[in-house]
Order: C-alpha cells, then structure tokens, then sequence
C-alpha cells in the first residue's frame, strides 16, 4: 500500500483520473495527488466547510466539488483556477 501523507484533516470524498487523485478534507481542502510518484501537485482551499464529494470530468482537466457550505465549486487543473 502507498501512503499519501499531507491532507490536513479527515479526508471525506476522493475521485481518480488516470494517475491522478483528489482527496477532499472535512477543512475544506482539496489535494491533487500524482499516484504514480507519490506526490502533492496541487493543494487549494474550495470550500469554508467539510468537502461532501468531488468528481473528476470525463477529459480529467476539471474537478468539480460540493461542499457542506452550499457550494458547488469547478477547477481546471491547466489553469490552476
């Protein structure tokens, strides 16, 4: 098994695309991981509550999310935004 330290809390929804996962924390934090080298590549702040779920787009560039805090939140990992 492989270990992915560094999520900041309980982790409460993860989504895969091809080598890449997201985690998303109850704090509100969500953590892209490259799997294949054990690696952060991205971490950001989406939600001011618990991230519920999270759901990588068919193409794997966009991430969308929805939080405890009514929000619905898309990022596009080209961008960073």
């Amino acid at each position: 098994p492989q270990n992915l330290p560094g999520q900041l809390d309980r982790v409460s929804a993860l989504d895969w695309t091809q080598y890449t996962l997201a985690s998303g924390s109850r704090d509100g934090h969500i953590v892209i991981w490259d799997v294949r080298l054990g690696k952060k590549i991205f971490w950001y702040k989406s939600h001011s509550k618990e991230v519920g779920a999270i759901k990588w787009s068919k193409d794997g560039y966009t991430l969308a999310s929805g939080g405890s805090d009514k929000k619905l939140v898309l990022f596009d990992i080209r961008t960073n935004k």
